[in-house]
């Protein structure tokens, strides 16, 4: 299954990279989706990339599932990340999803974040197809639109706000 999603950010292209890129491991500050991320630290990382790749836990609970994010192309000079997540501890109905995320400029304090994913489905997933598309694409929106507020607002999206309270209830 291929899904693309693109965004504008009215930011500064190097703001938005920042996020993505080089603080990769914070995903958990500003994802909605994601209670708790942090740096992988082991295995070998590719050329220039600021680390291995990072782990986002899935749920609050500490055997909840996760998804192991490995950095596997990373340029600087392009603002071009490509990860693949590879979903454990569930039943989440992917193999993995091969992402590639970038950002280019296009005007002075605004730039365009593209989101493009190549999910390799487990078989369940190819019965539920017409269903995790919808909400694959979805989340994916949902993920750009936090990206974008929490660049240009400084801090996380409502929606990241009220699963926090949430959990602290």
């Amino acid at each position: 299954m291929k899904l693309n999603s693109k965004t504008t950010v009215n930011r500064d292209a190097q703001k938005v990279w920042k996020v993505l890129a080089h603080d990769f491991d914070k995903a958990g500050e500003w994802m909605s989706a994601v209670p708790k991320s942090h740096k992988i630290i082991e295995g070998d990382s590719v050329e220039d990339s600021p680390m291995v790749g990072r782990v986002c836990e899935l749920s609050t609970k500490a055997d909840g599932p996760f998804a192991d994010e490995r950095i596997t192309y990373y340029n600087e000079e392009n603002m071009e990340l490509h990860i693949r997540v590879v979903p454990k501890n569930g039943k989440i109905p992917v193999k993995e999803n091969n992402v590639v995320m970038k950002v280019k400029s296009v005007g002075v304090g605004q730039s365009e974040v593209s989101w493009s994913s190549d999910i390799d489905l487990k078989t369940v997933g190819k019965v539920l197809y017409p269903m995790l598309k919808m909400g694959l694409t979805k989340a994916f929106n949902e993920l750009l639109e936090e990206l974008k507020y929490f660049v240009e607002e400084g801090k996380p999206h409502p929606r990241k706000l009220a699963k926090i309270n949430n959990q602290a209830a």
